[in-house]
């Protein structure tokens, strides 16, 4: 109860700075630098405690399985319950209300309305005639993909082969001294 409390005030004191800060956008500039760093490093520092885990280690394959199996769970059921909830709901993939009417209506008025499926100017033509919008998204994905996979192996590395063969000597020298 009393770190659900701590959560709590430190969310409604972050939201309150945050309101009384938010004008001056221009003085926090680094700061997302600042917390990307302080992320890679709580990744880095998880990476070498679990790498320098026997048990994490020995049963690594077992929860990379496992993890993948609940993910591939968690995206299909997301992908399968929000197709139902469009259908029941009765909206299209951009989530405009479906109505018999609309869909008569641009039946009739198919060459009349071509001017709302022109592409949008920062849009690329690719093949077939369809358009894809210029996006730094996807690669926006990969750089934060790449931030947490390779401090992660990083710190696991270090904590397999730094750290855990330490511990193991320190062992063996504690059995062989008593």
């Amino acid at each position: 109860m009393e770190t659900l409390l701590l959560y709590y005030t430190a969310m409604i004191l972050g939201y309150f700075l945050a309101s009384k800060v938010r004008n001056n956008k221009e003085k926090f500039n680094k700061l997302d630098e600042i917390f990307n760093g302080l992320i890679v490093l709580l990744i880095l520092l998880m990476g070498i405690r679990m790498g320098s885990d026997q048990k994490v280690i020995s049963n690594l394959g077992m929860i990379g399985f496992s993890s993948v199996v609940v993910s591939v769970l968690v995206v299909g059921f997301s992908v399968l319950f929000v197709s139902l909830a469009r259908k029941v709901m009765r909206l299209d993939k951009q989530a405009n209300p479906i109505s018999k009417k609309t869909e008569i209506e641009f039946s009739y008025n198919k060459f009349e309305d071509i001017e709302k499926f022109k592409p949008i100017e920062d849009s690329l033509a690719i093949e077939g005639g369809k358009y894809q919008e210029k996006s730094s998204q996807s690669n926006n994905n990969i750089f934060t993909l790449l931030i947490v996979i390779i401090p992660l192996i990083i710190g696991l590395a270090i904590g397999y082969l730094v750290i855990l063969p330490s511990d193991i000597k320190e062992e063996h020298l504690n059995l062989v001294i008593c």
